[in-house]
């Protein structure tokens, strides 16, 4: 009978010390990413800026004859993932914009920018 007592007090015991200990939060999730990357064939150097949601967020710059990547954040993704991506040629010439497309976390975008802006492609992986 008391070893029956104490393997309860036991118990109870453990069960008091479970109940008094303190629950960590749940660390928030980090927003997935996606990836740019911008191949720039034209002689200028283009300045690219993202439209997401009806605001106009800078990307960077390529240097002209050059590829850059960029890691961003799903948050500069417009409501359903709808994002729109405008380059700007520093020093001159028209821009050039892809028109509307939809992303989510973890898609990888490529946009070749050509000497004549307008033959230009963008590729969503």
């Amino acid at each position: 009978m008391a070893l029956r007592r104490a393997v309860l007090t036991g118990v109870y015991l453990a069960l008091a010390a479970l109940a008094c200990a303190r629950h960590r939060p749940v660390a928030d999730a980090v927003p997935p990413e996606w990836s740019l990357t911008l191949e720039n064939h034209h002689w200028l150097d283009i300045e690219v800026h993202l439209v997401h949601g009806g605001q106009r967020t800078r990307v960077g710059v390529v240097t002209a004859a050059t590829t850059q990547s960029f890691v961003l954040s799903t948050l500069l993704l417009g409501p359903g993932g709808e994002v729109e991506l405008i380059a700007t040629p520093i020093g001159g010439g028209q821009r050039i914009s892809t028109g509307l497309f939809t992303l989510s976390g973890g898609h990888s975008v490529v946009w070749t920018l050509e000497r004549v802006l307008s033959q230009s492609s963008l590729a969503v992986h």
